[in-house]
Parts: structure tokens; C-alpha cells; sequence
């Protein structure tokens, strides 16, 4: 590699350019901060590694002494290096740095210098560009801050000069961290020279001991934290404009009366609860430790820490033991931020480039001695080397991804979309990776300023699209619902009309005509304003632009007059129900049915889940970056195929060998295949299994769909599921799902009160039908084990609607026969009143009623069809066009993506319920795509918590209703008037609170809309401990919703 010749511009950092300003082993990239005696450089690192072969390329930021600067200068800096090597080799596994990452330090033509890690921009640059943070956000960052502090006070130093300049946010990845930077005035806490100790820092961030004493403590440090904390609130310190004397007394004041702190400050009063609580306890330390400054212990940071953490909604630390090794989330960015960092971070755009802005003459390195790139017929394209599977586990493990691209230059059409990539794609790299894209002639500068601009713009358009998609759909929600309201109004209306009819057509006096003539009218204003809702929602239904399909699956009011009655007598309903139920349609479930796991599959599922449960692929995918997530996607994937081979290795050498030795990951494209589909089918079979696993895993098959990914994986990941009945049409026996016999083979055998005769008797029944099966349909295209496997699968399908749909049946039941829509008990009543009990619907009996019958029916619905909407969720989110947003919905970063397959699937639901029934009570609105629904996993996540809702409720009945100790029995006669009223009171309890629109603070995250009644559930459960009858759930051995 020869030697770069620099022509440094004297305009630039401010030094002459006949000298070198640092070895020839840094070629600049930008200015980060240029001072009186020193500047902070981002350069690129090249050159060999030691004791290793490969070339090492990195992204380094250099501190250097300026030519002309006295040695003093040089001294500072050579200390500096001192204390970062020495709080950098305390990386070991249980502590993280709070600092830059020390690489190493020397001297070139005299002058001191030091190589640490590359950084993003400081507090003080967010705060000059944004003002004012969020209040949570800033308790957030001072967590951090006090964290970082304790790390290094724990290492026997204090900073000294803390402040938002001297905090930095990570770059990249990393960009949700924070670090300590400027410790060139750090002293030691071990040091016994008074004058090592003496204070340097900037006096707006000192507190007004230090400031008078001169003497740097660990209190000073936190004292400095606060202020910086109350600057990022309040956007500029109140004292930053007076005098030094001054301002020392106004931080006295201060002192006495927080409220000064704000004063003057737009609808702030007092000090925020945070900074006030953290501004007590340092006022406290500092005076029951006025003679020993430095009595600070890891309880008073703890307790600091955990303050401002759960102010600002993360979880806190346990154990003050913890703290060392502590590593909390990172900082959830707002968009906004997220956007202005990337602004403040230019460098991914200036690769190239020397401090003047021009481009460097030809020494740069050639895009050969960085990785292979080849133009053809005068077009730049990129190449890529493979990434190879070598043979043995250590080899395999490590076998993950080769430098990243080099394109030759950009002179052709295609010049802007490489620069492009160059700056969106270009990886976060550690210490040793090798090295990034480098740009090879003077036209780069110029399609780089084009690609950063352009990346700029699509940012915000993208910005743009996810509100506007929000508030679009807040909107068509609100327009259904004022639809559903004004039916409901209609219908009320014609009910009072027909009624007022019936009464008042007896009396001839004017007074009752003038009432009828009243009712007469309302009910034709309710029904135009009906009749013009629903007109104004289909006009801009027709004429909304894009052919979605979830705008077209329209969601549907239900089809009966205005003026009829509302028709629910339980029994009837419930009659009606039993009646409807047919034989079920084997041939079109099959195809929603996963085959079982065979013993081989089983062993894949073991490799698989190990891989994934030591996997961190979303927390290192699904964060907020300015970044392209197509490379770390690609070596996420790469590294999960790699483990799967180590694994295979360790488990069966022979087997591994023959697998990867002398092949590349797409050699083996079914092997991956097999092992990610064996996981997708094991969890629809058993869903309380692969808890975190599965997300992780659906994730992850999800980006390998994306086109992007799948040209740097160079294979597919994703092929359909094995059913039941994919296997039978492929041997051509879906004969076997039509036959009359498979319903005796397949059924799930209920114990109930019977005899072990009569279960035996079903058992043998069920047996021989399976073996006739079997026999009947075994050809040479399919074995008779294969056949048998088909109806295993089947009998698991109808076990799982048994154990899933029993309870909501039950529920049902108890419904009919406890209660009655058109009378009821005064005690027992269902009627509910918004703003009672928490209640945000108001219904009456007969309405809350019907209102709990159809959401058990809508619930049991969908428990029934769960498989095939199951299906039709992994068809979602791994469809290749289907793409996601990455966006905050109140709960954490999630991937927010359309589901138009299950959406539909849900609504057919919907309306089938509504036939059944004959009306509908309350909002048909199905959440799916949005902030309260993300995506289809979330929607198949909830429901199957229906079951783990409604069990423990039918089992305490039941134990109830059993023959009880007659303790227990004295107990509930005395307490709630016997067994009877007990049952009612438990009953009567659920169905008025868990279906009454609780759960959120507003109609659109909770009420009467589909996902809205499931939200009402949880939150009854959730207060269950707080039930005058919850001791009786614990005499029924009741512990939780998950395992009762």
C-alpha cells in the first residue's frame, strides 16, 4: 500500500500545509471540532494488523496537537491516552465502556496524538439543531449519563468538565448509546496531590462547591449531569448570560428555590418531577457530606438511575450490584432526532474527500486492494466474493460475511444509484472487519452530495407517508363508527316511533298528537342522517386512489331494517347455534392443517430453536438508524445459516462434512428451507411453544423476502408449509378426506361423567377406522405411515379446537342459562353505565347482553378458523411485496405491515356471525396494520390468549358446582348466599366489565370495535386480585392466566 500524499488546506483546521499533521496511515474524512491547541479528526485506518495478515480499514476519530502548539498540549493528550487505555481494558465481559473505544496513541514529528473510535455528533450539536427535548427523553439520556458517570468513578477517576459537548451518541447501530468524551482534565480519585485535582471545566456546568473549592469530586461530576439535563429541558441555562460572579450567586439561589431554575420558561411553573427528585438528593448528599465529598456509593447512584428510568418508562435495575455490567435498552430516537442525526453525521457522504472538500490526487488506494471489482462494457457494477462454508465447527461459526462491495468509477449511468448504496448500505464495522466501499475518482464527491440529498428527501417523504397513512386510518375509523352510530340511533328512533304509535294513537287530545308529530319527526332526521353518512362514506370509499385491498374489504354494516327489532332471546340463539353446527369440511381444512413432526423433523426443531435462542436478530435489525438495513439483515441471516451448520457439525461430524464442506450457503438451499419451514409448522401445531423464538424467526424470513436481501443471500429462505393436504394432492390420495370414515378417525375422544367402557369402546372405534383409512388409500405413491400421519395431524387440529373452542362454548352456556335477555335479577343486572366502574360503554341489559352473546361467538369464530388464519398471517408477512414500517406504536419500536389476507378472512367472519345472530351491537372496526394492531403475528398472538382468558373461569365454576368441603362450603354460604349467587356474581362481573370498552383512554385503541372487546378482557383480568370472590379462584388452585 503506498503512502497518501496530503494536501492539507490551511482554511480548514487551521495548520500549515507543508506538514503532515498525523501518520500516513489516516486518510482524513472530516473536521469534527477544530481548537486553539488541537483538533478531533474522522479519518479512515489503514495498514496491516498485528500479529495478523489481513488488511484493517476503519473509521477512526483522531485527537492531534497543532503545529505551533507548546508541549503542554501534547502532555494533555498523551494523558488522556493514559486514562482511556486504562478505562478501556476494563472491557471485559461484565462491564461496558462509558467512553470511546482507546485503539492506540503516539507521536508524529513531535507532536502527540490519539486514534479512538469513531462517534456520532455531540448533545450539543442535537440541541442547537432540535432545541428543546421531550421530558422523557431526557430522563432517558440522564439514566445513561449518571450510569456512565458511576463506570467510570467506579474506575478511580472523575471527569471533571461534564457537559452536553463532552456527550456523544454512537454511530450507526449504536446510534442509542451514549459516551463520555473529553477526559484530558480527569483526575484520579487515588491521586493524593490536591493541585491534580483542581477544577478546568466550563463554570456554567460546575456546581457552586467545585467553583469555590477548585476541587473535582464525584457530587461535582453529578451536579454537572443535572445541569445538563436542565439544559436539554429548558434549551439554555439561566445563568449562562451573567458574569462568573453572578452566576454563582444565581445557582445559590437556585439552591434554596428550584422553581428559579425555570423561571421564565413558556407553560413550565416548576421544576419537572425528575430533575426535582434527582436536585433533592444531591442538595442532601452534598450537606450530610460536606466533610467527605466523595461518599458517594453505588446505593446513591442506584437509586438515582432507577429514578429517572422509571420516569422515563424503561425498566430499572434490580439489584445495585448490577450496576456495573448494567446495559440499558437503547434510546428510542424520535423520527425527528433520528432525521437530524443524520444530517449531523455527513461523513458517510465525504469517504473520499480531503478538508478542503477535494477530492485527494491518485495515491489513493485502488479499489483492487480493497475487494474484486470488475466493469463491464463500460458500465460499474458491484461484485461480491462468496462467502464459503469451510469445513469444521470453528471455521463454519465464523464464516459469515466478505468485505462489502467496491464499484469502479462513477462516470456511468448508473453512478448516482452505487453512490446511493454506498452511503445508506455502508455497515457499522468493529475493530479488525474489513474495510468499507471506496471511492475512486473526482466525480464521487459529487454523486455522493446527490445520494446523501436524496436519502435526505426519501427520509422525510417516508416520514410523511406513515403519519398520513395513520391519520387516514383514524379517520375511515371514525367514519364507520359514526356510521354504526347513526344506524343505531335510525333503528332506536323507528323502535320509539313504533311504540309511541302503539300508545299514543288511543289519545285524541293535541297535546299527544304534538308528541307523536315530535317522535314522527326525529325518527326522519335519524334516518337521513343515516342514509347521508353512509352516501358521504361510499363516495369517498369510491374514490379513494391505490385498489388496496383492505379498502375494499369495506367493513360492512349489518343488513336489517331500520325499523326492525332488535331479535335476542338467548334460547332461540342458542338453538339456533347447536342447530348450525355441520360436518366439517375436511377437505378444505386440510389445507390449512400442518403435518406433524416426524422423529428427523424433530431433530432440525432442536437445532433450530438452540440457534435462535442465542440469536439477538431483532434487537440488532429493528432498530432506528440512518442506515440501510439490507447489509446487517444479510449477515444476520448469514450468521444464523452458519450456526445451523456448526451445530449440524457438532451433532453428526460425518453428516456436517458432507453438508458445507467445499460449498457456499446457496449449495444448501433446501437444508435452510427445511429447517425454517420445520419451525414455522411446530409452532401452528403447538402455539404456547417458541415464545420469543418465533417472532425472531418470522422476522427474520420476513427481510430474507425482501429483493434486496435476497441479492446479497443469493437464495430463498422461505418455501410453503407442509400440510395435510399439499401431501395428499401430491400423491394423489385426497381421497381420504372425503371419506365417510375420517371423522370417527380423527375425532378428539371427551371424557366428561363417562364410563372407561363407553371412552375405551370410542378408542378402539377411532383405531380401527384409522387402519381401514390407511389400508383403503396405501399405494406406491403413498405409505400407509405417511396416511396415518395425515390423520395424527387431523386428530391434533381437533384436539386443538376442543381445548380452544370448549371453553368459549361453556361461556356461552353459562350465558343462557344464568341469565336472560329481557329480565334479570336486580343484583344481577348487565347494564353498564360509561364512567361506572370504569365502564366506557353505557348498554342495558338486554344490550350488554347481546353484546357479550356475539362477541363469545366472534371469539369462538375465529378460535375455529384459528388454523387457517394462522396460514394466512405467515402468507402476510412473508409475502415479497408486502413490505413493513419500522415506527413506534406506544409500545416500542414494531414492524407495522398491511395484512389483507386475514383482514378479509376476519370480516367474512364478522359477517357470518352477523347473519347467525340477525344484528349487531357496537363497532365492526377490525384493527390490523396500525399502531394498535401492527401486523398479523400480533392479531394471531391475541387471540390465542382467549382460551387462557375463559379456562380459569369455567374451571371455578365448575369447581363450584362440585362437591366442596364443608368448610368451603360454609364459607361461600356465609360470604355470598350460597353456590348459586356466587356463580351469578362471577358472571354477572365478567360479562359487565370485561366487555365494557375499558383498556385505553380513547375509542380508537379500546371500546366496542373487534379488537377493542378482547382489550376489555385483559384488563378485567387484570383486576381480578381485587375481586371481593378472587379467594375462591385460589381455593380452585388458581396462580395465573398463563399456567391455571
Amino acid at each position: 500500500m503506498q503512502k497518501h500524499v496530503r494536501q492539507l488546506s490551511t482554511g480548514s483546521v487551521g495548520w500549515s500545509g507543508s506538514e503532515d499533521l498525523f501518520p500516513s496511515c489516516y486518510d482524513q474524512l472530516a473536521t469534527k471540532k477544530a481548537g486553539e491547541d488541537t483538533a478531533v479528526l474522522a479519518c479512515w485506518e489503514h495498514g496491516q494488523e498485528e500479529g495478523r495478515e489481513r488488511k484493517r480499514w476503519r473509521q477512526v476519530a483522531i485527537k492531534v496537537a497543532k503545529p505551533g502548539s507548546d508541549s503542554g498540549v501534547s502532555e494533555n493528550i498523551k494523558r488522556e491516552a493514559e486514562i482511556l487505555r486504562h478505562l478501556s481494558g476494563q472491557n471485559k465481559q461484565d462491564f461496558t465502556l462509558p467512553i470511546s473505544r482507546f485503539y492506540h496513541a503516539g507521536e508524529h514529528q513531535g507532536r502527540a496524538y490519539l486514534c479512538t473510535e469513531l462517534l456520532g455528533p455531540s448533545l450539543k450539536q442535537v440541541l442547537e439543531a432540535r432545541g428543546r427535548l421531550d421530558e422523557a427523553l431526557v430522563y432517558g439520556l440522564g439514566a445513561r449519563l449518571v450510569l456512565n458517570l458511576f463506570k467510570v468513578h467506579s474506575c478511580g477517576w472523575v471527569h471533571g468538565s461534564v457537559s452536553p459537548e463532552k456527550i456523544l451518541v454512537g454511530r450507526g447501530e449504536d446510534c442509542g448509546n451514549i459516551y463520555l468524551v473529553g477526559l484530558s482534565q480527569a483526575a484520579s480519585l487515588a491521586s493524593s496531590d490536591e493541585e491534580g485535582r483542581q477544577s478546568t471545566g466550563l463554570p456554567y456546568y460546575s456546581d457552586v462547591t467545585r467553583l469555590r473549592t477548585k476541587q473535582l469530586t464525584r457530587v461535582g461530576d453529578l451536579w454537572s449531569a443535572f445541569y445538563t439535563m436542565l439544559e436539554c429541558l429548558v434549551g439554555e441555562l439561566p445563568w449562562k448570560a451573567l458574569a462568573a460572579d453572578q452566576g454563582t450567586e444565581m445557582k445559590e439561589q437556585c439552591l434554596k428555590n428550584p422553581a428559579l431554575y425555570v423561571k421564565g420558561i413558556d407553560n413550565v411553573n416548576a421544576l419537572p418531577q425528575g430533575l426535582a427528585s434527582f436536585h433533592d438528593f444531591l442538595k442532601n448528599l452534598e450537606f450530610t457530606n460536606r466533610g467527605n465529598p466523595e461518599a458517594c456509593n453505588t446505593f446513591s447512584y442506584n437509586a438515582v438511575v432507577n429514578k429517572l428510568l422509571q420516569l422515563a418508562g424503561e425498566a430499572g435495575i434490580g439489584n445495585p450490584a448490577e450496576m456495573y455490567h448494567f446495559r440499558p435498552d437503547q434510546i428510542q430516537w424520535p423520527v425527528s432526532i433520528a432525521s437530524t442525526l443524520t444530517e449531523l453525521s455527513k461523513m458517510a457522504g465525504s469517504k473520499s474527500q480531503s478538508p478542503n472538500g477535494t477530492q485527494q490526487n491518485g495515491d489513493t488506494p485502488t479499489a483492487k486492494e480493497v475487494a474484486d471489482a470488475t466493469a463491464v462494457d463500460g458500465e460499474a457494477k458491484l461484485t461480491r466474493k462468496g462467502s464459503g462454508m469451510l469445513s469444521g465447527l470453528v471455521q463454519t461459526l465464523s464464516a459469515c460475511l466478505t468485505p462489502p462491495s467496491v464499484f469502479n468509477g462513477p462516470g456511468t449511468e448508473n453512478g448516482p444509484k452505487v453512490a446511493l448504496n454506498a452511503v445508506l448500505d455502508e455497515p457499522n464495522l468493529e475493530d479488525g472487519e474489513p474495510g468499507d466501499a471506496v471511492m475512486a475518482n473526482a466525480q464521487e464527491s459529487d454523486t455522493t452530495l446527490i445520494a446523501e440529498t436524496f436519502y435526505r428527501e426519501q427520509k422525510a417523504r417516508i416520514e410523511a407517508e406513515v403519519q398520513a397513512k395513520d391519520k387516514e386510518q383514524r379517520l375511515r375509523v371514525a367514519q364507520t363508527q359514526l356510521i354504526e352510530y347513526a344506524s343505531q340511533q335510525a333503528r332506536d328512533a323507528a323502535h320509539l316511533k313504533e311504540q309511541g304509535r302503539t300508545v299514543l294513537d288511543k289519545a285524541s287530545d293535541a297535546e299527544s298528537a304534538k308528541l307523536l308529530s315530535m317522535i314522527e319527526q326525529h325518527e326522519l332526521e335519524a334516518t337521513a342522517f343515516h342514509r347521508q353518512q353512509r352516501s358521504d362514506f361510499e363516495k369517498s370509499a369510491a374514490s379513494a386512489s391505490g385498489g388496496e385491498q383492505n379498502e375494499e374489504a369495506r367493513t360492512k354494516e349489518p343488513e336489517t331494517d331500520v325499523g326492525q327489532n332488535e331479535r335476542m332471546e338467548g334460547e332461540s340463539l342458542m338453538a339456533d347455534y347447536s342447530s348450525s353446527t355441520l360436518t366439517d369440511d375436511y377437505l378444505e381444512r386440510a389445507k390449512h392443517i400442518p403435518l406433524r413432526l416426524s422423529l428427523t423433523d424433530r431433530r432440525l426443531l432442536r437445532l433450530l430453536e438452540a440457534a435462535l435462542n442465542v440469536s439477538e436478530y431483532t434487537d440488532r435489525v429493528d432498530v432506528v438508524s440512518y442506515r440501510s438495513k439490507h447489509h446487517r439483515i444479510n449477515q444476520q441471516l448469514r450468521d444464523m445459516c452458519s450456526i445451523l451448520c456448526g451445530l449440524v457439525v457438532a451433532q453428526n461430524y460425518k453428516k456436517g462434512k458432507e453438508l458445507i464442506e467445499g460449498k457456499e450457503f446457496k449449495d444448501n438451499v433446501e437444508f435452510f428451507q427445511d429447517v425454517f419451514e420445520i419451525g414455522r409448522r411446530h409452532k401452528i401445531l403447538n402455539p404456547e411453544k417458541m415464545r420469543s423464538e418465533y417472532g425472531k424467526l418470522l422476522y427474520m424470513l420476513m427481510d430474507s423476502q425482501l429483493g434486496e436481501v435476497q441479492n446479497l443471500l443469493e437464495f430463498k429462505c422461505v418455501r410453503d408449509l407442509r400440510t395435510v393436504y399439499s401431501l395428499l394432492a401430491e400423491r394423489g390420495a385426497t381421497g381420504v378426506l372425503e371419506d365417510q370414515l375420517i371423522g370417527i378417525a380423527t375425532e378428539e375422544i371427551k371424557v366428561g361423567s363417562r364410563t372407561r367402557y363407553e371412552i375405551q369402546n370410542d378408542i378402539r372405534k377411532k383405531e380401527k377406522a384409522r387402519e381401514m383409512i390407511a389400508r383403503k388409500y396405501a399405494s406406491r405413491q403413498i405409505s400407509k405411515d405417511e396416511i396415518l400421519n395425515c390423520l395424527y395431524s387431523i386428530g391434533d387440529n381437533n384436539s386443538y379446537l376442543l381445548y380452544n373452542r370448549d371453553p368459549i362454548d361453556k361461556m356461552i352456556g353459562f350465558l343462557n342459562t344464568y341469565f336472560k335477555p329481557d329480565e334479570y335479577e336486580e343484583s344481577f343486572s348487565l347494564a353498564i353505565t360509561g364512567g361506572v366502574g370504569g365502564a366506557r360503554l353505557s348498554h342495558s341489559h338486554k344490550r350488554q347482553y347481546t353484546f357479550v352473546l356475539q362477541s363469545l361467538t366472534l371469539w369462538r369464530e375465529i378460535s375455529h378458523d384459528m388454523h387457517k388464519l394462522w396460514h394466512l398471517a405467515e402468507s402476510d408477512i412473508l409475502a415479497e411485496r408486502n413490505r413493513y414500517t419500522l415506527a413506534d406504536t406506544g409500545q416500542g419500536l414494531n414492524r407495522i405491515q398491511r395484512a389483507p389476507s386475514v383482514y378479509n378472512c376476519v370480516h367474512g367472519i364478522i359477517s357470518r356471525c352477523q347473519r347467525r345472530i340477525g344484528s349487531w351491537v357496537g363497532s365492526s372496526v377490525v384493527h390490523l396494520g396500525d399502531h394498535n394492531v401492527p401486523n398479523a403475528l400480533m392479531f394471531i398472538d391475541k387471540y390465542t390468549q382467549v382460551p387462557k382468558i375463559l379456562s380459569p373461569i369455567v374451571l371455578v365454576i365448575e369447581y363450584i358446582g362440585n362437591d366442596l368441603d364443608p368448610a368451603i362450603s360454609e364459607y361461600i354460604d356465609r360470604a355470598f348466599g350460597g353456590k348459586e349467587s356466587l356463580v351469578k356474581l362471577i358472571l354477572s362481573d365478567f360479562f359487565r366489565h370485561g366487555f365494557d370498552g375499558s383498556g385505553a383512554d380513547n375509542f380508537f385503541d379500546a371500546g366496542s370495535c373487534i379488537d377493542g372487546r378482547l382489550t376489555s378482557a385483559w384488563n378485567w383480568c387484570s383486576k381480578l386480585e381485587k375481586k371481593a370472590y378472587f379467594p375462591v379462584f385460589k381455593l380452585a388452585g388458581f396462580d395465573n392466566f398463563e399456567n391455571f
